[in-house]
């Protein structure tokens, strides 16, 4: 009994070492204070990537490569979907947009997977941004979804982030008034947690819409006020952005000179952060100061550069959208692959817990089952010591009765021989008392007649009751001797 239980735990054993083997093959067990260090150096490196995407995305993507690795190495989910998102970032801000998509959908999945919040909105946000370009409300929608659990979650940074962007939606919508009320809204919450980036960027947008607005005069010194900032906290991608909204300014107003100026310095910053799309605006910023100058020449050089960038960047979208067909592709079958292995790991639970259950119910069953026999052993035990007891007590018992039986017998002949002797008793007492008796009464009727003397009368009544008294004892021990001759003088049988 006892080797058959060990069987069944074994079996439930070795069933749980083959799911875990089968889901964690590659696993790579790390001590808890190495994987906490990795952890935390994870965190470092993404964040410093994060704060790269601005004046040196390049880096901020190597940052991103490096802290997606390390991740991956030690099981770090989170991390290495903060790792996605950073790299799609830094691709965004390098125009590579098919490639920051993939990366932002895998960051996104990966984060729904380990239910963080907050690392779905930025996704989310992060994505709205990708379709600002292309479809609007498309963009609002993800815009929407991330404010939601931003303000659900209280993020202050985020929610200003969004405001942001929304306010660039309603600037392509030629909305302005709505676009400066979300600026507004998010410089609110900027200066509430004192973040000088997110500020800059409001100052800039803010600069853009004046522009849009032909507020010239507005638009320039918040365009001014934004270069500082963005100067001061090495923001090369926004200084170049700024740059190139500044000098548009100065074209509106026919100061062409300053528009040189910035134009030629905003093209170093775009160059510098190596920004394709930044670079193509400021060759069409200079075709149009070259054209309102009437310098046809220098336009026309431009504009020739622009028709190549415009070929090549024609080839590029072509290859891109293919490799992005196939990356979207890979992605399903990606996803396709994970929702296989969940469903399979439900299952090997499933199995493992009906195993265990059936485990712990045959286990019970056959301690129930071992308990009864133990059981039934002992009472077995027990009935057999009982039943001997019981034969021994049915021998003492026949034993008493036989002699029972004998002293019956002997207890029914004695009283014989008792009634026989109680039977002379009677008979001799009746004969033999009556003569003592009667000279006894005779003595008594003499007394009563004076005719014998008071000293002959005591010595005759004195000899009668001896008399009597020999004739009693004799008769008593006769009784109670069997051993004695009877009455009649004769010996026992």
């Amino acid at each position: 009994m006892n080797h058959f239980l060990w069987f069944l735990v074994h079996i439930a054993l070795l069933h749980l070492f083959y799911i875990n083997k089968t889901e964690e093959q590659s696993f790579e067990r790390i001590a808890p204070k190495e994987a906490l260090q990795d952890s935390n150096t994870v965190i470092k490196l993404n964040k410093r990537g994060f704060e790269s995407r601005l004046n040196d995305p390049q880096q901020s993507l190597i940052l991103a490569e490096e802290a997606l690795e390390m991740a991956k190495n030690i099981k770090y989910t989170n991390g290495e979907a903060e790792a996605y998102r950073i790299r799609g970032i830094a691709k965004y801000y390098l125009s590579e947009t098919e490639a920051a998509v993939a990366d932002y959908l895998l960051a996104l999945e990966l984060f729904k997977n380990e239910l963080n919040r907050l690392g779905e909105a930025k996704v989310l946000n992060n994505i709205g941004n990708l379709y600002l370009g292309a479809d609007y409300d498309k963009a609002l929608e993800y815009f929407t979804s991330s404010l939601k659990i931003a303000e659900e979650l209280n993020e202050p940074d985020l929610m200003a982030n969004i405001f942001l962007n929304i306010g660039n939606i309603f600037v392509r919508k030629k909305k302005y008034s709505q676009a400066l009320n979300f600026y507004e809204k998010g410089e609110k919450l900027y200066r509430k947690t004192g973040n000088k980036i997110g500020k800059t960027h409001c100052l800039q947008n803010k600069g853009k819409v004046y522009y849009e607005m032909n507020q010239f005069k507005f638009a320039e010194q918040t365009l001014k006020n934004a270069l500082l900032s963005a100067k001061s906290n090495e923001l090369n991608v926004a200084c170049a952005s700024i740059l190139l909204t500044l000098s548009s300014v100065y074209i509106a107003q026919k100061e062409f000179k300053k528009a040189d100026v910035s134009l030629k310095e905003g093209m170093k910053f775009a160059e510098l952060v190596n920004d394709t799309k930044l670079i193509y605006d400021y060759q069409y910023t200079n075709y149009e100061l070259e054209l309102k100058r009437k310098n046809y020449r220098n336009a026309l050089s431009h504009l020739q550069i622009l028709y190549r960038q415009d070929s090549l960047n024609h080839a590029d979208s072509e290859s891109s959208r293919i490799s992005l067909l196939q990356e979207q592709f890979k992605q399903r079958e990606l996803k396709r692959e994970n929702e296989l292995i969940t469903l399979r790991q439900k299952q090997n639970q499933i199995i493992l817990i009906s195993t265990l259950i059936v485990t712990c119910m045959s286990i019970v069953v056959i301690v129930v089952l071992a308990m009864n026999v133990r059981r039934r052993i002992k009472t077995n035990l027990r009935l057999q010591v009982l039943n001997q007891e019981i034969m021994k007590q049915k021998d003492d018992l026949n034993r008493i009765n036989l002699h029972l039986e004998e002293l019956i017998d002997e207890r029914t002949k004695d009283l014989r021989i008792k009634n026989k002797k109680l039977s002379e008793y009677s008979a001799h007492l009746s004969h033999e008392i009556r003569g003592p008796v009667a000279s006894m009464k005779g003595l008594m009727i003499l007394q009563t007649e004076n005719m014998i003397e008071p000293n002959d009368l005591i010595s005759k009544l004195n000899t009668c009751i001896e008399v009597i008294d020999e004739k009693i004892h004799r008769l008593n021990e006769s009784l109670n001797n069997p051993d004695m001759p009877d009455l009649s003088g004769h010996q026992p049988a």
